[in-house]
């Protein structure tokens, strides 16, 4: 990594000015009446119910103990409910000045990282008025405090070190034990976290590898940074796994494949048929958009691929939803329909294995994020104008943050390259793959890094073009 560029006449109030207009335009945005605030979202009422049972000092839902949510987001309501008291007012400004000092992270990331004024400005713009993140501070979700973890991830392997100290891996093992646990915080926050800290590992080590050679890689001392992030992470993120495995042991016996160390995969019981593997299976092989009005019911958008599925889908469903709206969970008896279905699509159109997977990452990273915005509306129920702005919107923050990786950020920071490129994958193979029910909100937290990616490629770009015209 290069050397943090030193701190500038002025860089103070720059920050300062950055807080407190992130600030004012999420409390703009809120009295504007140009969204729909929605704070009480269909999962808002269990964070807020579990955040009110850590203050009685348990973990539960409706009084009765719980793993079926982790922990991070409802500490977080706790500790607002314990400092402020208990209303959407102190959730929502806690949670605004929060979103606010991941905007003053993320510039001064760049200005350590030695962007010049015109870019460190195009990345304050960015990321002050960025809608989808601004939207989420009036929300009780997981997305604000996940989009300041997973800034503050990078900005602690980002903190200017002594001269010299710097390791292989471009920042120093204290650096990275710190990562480590705001890594282990996450993945209390929102479990997808930790499919980023694999990739995050084995990109740092090929880094060494490809530097110092195998022997030189798997050294004592440069396995330290690794060792440290492995053990930052782990000490948070290991007592709930031990917590949940014995206080609930007989549920980890069952065959249902509904629970993990982390917790139930689905605390609803009209869900829980999404995370079975066969119905999984089903949903990866699906090409986006694939809509359901409910996870039980006949889709309202999809692409049939041989000539009898539309009715076999029919049957399908019909047995499915019977099941689960007579009984409120699905029968065992209700899935291999679907296994049979999703073997015929692919042998119909073996396409599915690139195109289903492929149609889910952009889905991710490029879909209109729409129901972000307005209540009740997503981007099947708006009109095409909405559609193709919002598209737009959308790819402008997402492109820019990519071209950024592979070019600006890349060349400024290595270890800064390697953790973006981690949460892109981490969060492209989680939503593609093991939970193949993307949202376009589910990738709203790295929007932050992205103007980052985008004010270094800036930064770049007008020193190749001040060299080049003499500007």
């Amino acid at each position: 990594m290069q050397p943090a560029a030193t701190p500038r006449r002025g860089d103070f109030l720059f920050l300062l000015a950055v807080f407190f207009t992130a600030l004012a335009f999420r409390v703009a945005l809120f009295y504007s009446g140009f969204v729909d605030i929605d704070y009480n979202t269909n999962d808002s009422w269990q964070y807020l119910d579990m955040g009110r049972s850590l203050l009685r000092g348990t973990f539960a839902q409706d009084g009765v103990i719980t793993m079926n949510r982790t922990p991070g987001y409802p500490a977080f309501l706790a500790a607002v409910f314990a400092l402020f008291g208990e209303s959407q007012l102190s959730v929502t400004a806690s949670q605004m000045v929060l979103d606010a000092l991941s905007c003053v992270m993320v510039l001064q990331m760049g200005l350590w990282l030695g962007v010049n004024r015109w870019a460190a400005g195009l990345t304050a713009v960015m990321v002050a008025t960025c809608l989808f993140t601004a939207t989420y501070t009036t929300q009780a979700l997981t997305e604000t405090v996940y989009t300041f973890v997973l800034t503050l991830g990078l900005w602690v392997l980002l903190l200017p070190s002594r001269a010299g100290s710097e390791e292989a891996y471009g920042t120093t093992t204290s650096r990275v034990l710190l990562s480590g646990l705001v890594f282990g915080f996450g993945v209390l926050v929102r479990p997808s976290m930790a499919l980023a800290a694999l990739p995050f590992a084995a990109l740092m080590l090929l880094r060494s590898v490809l530097m110092h050679g195998w022997r030189g890689a798997l050294s004592l001392r440069r396995l330290a940074a690794p060792a440290a992030f492995s053990a930052g992470l782990l000490v948070l993120v290991l007592p709930w796994m031990a917590r949940n495995y014995l206080t609930f042991p007989a549920q980890y016996g069952a065959p249902d494949e509904q629970v993990t160390l982390l917790g139930m995969k689905s605390g609803i019981p009209t869900y829980k048929h999404v995370y079975t593997k066969e119905f999984n299976a089903f949903l990866r092989s699906q090409e986006e958009p694939y809509v359901q009005t409910e996870a039980c019911t006949f889709p309202v958008v999809a692409r049939f691929v041989y000539p009898e599925e539309t009715q076999d889908l029919k049957r399908a469903f019909a047995k499915l939803e019977h099941d689960v709206k007579t009984t409120s969970i699905y029968r065992k008896e209700s899935l291999p329909a679907f296994v049979e279905i999703t073997r015929k699509r692919y042998a119909a159109a073996p396409r599915l294995y690139v195109t289903a997977p492929l149609s889910k990452f952009l889905k991710i990273w490029i879909a209109p994020r729409i129901s972000v915005l307005w209540k009740g509306t997503s981007g099947h129920n708006s009109g095409r104008g909405l559609i193709v702005l919002m598209t737009l919107y959308s790819t402008f923050y997402v492109g820019l943050g990519f071209l950024g990786l592979t070019v600006g950020l890349r060349q400024a920071s290595p270890v800064a390259a390697v953790y973006l490129l981690s949460q892109i994958l981490g969060h492209s193979l989680t939503y593609m793959y093991i939970f193949p029910t993307p949202q376009s909100r589910y990738a709203v937290p790295v929007f932050p890094l992205f103007c980052l990616a985008a004010g270094l490629l800036a930064s770049h770009a007008h020193k190749l073009a001040s060299a080049r015209w003499k500007l």
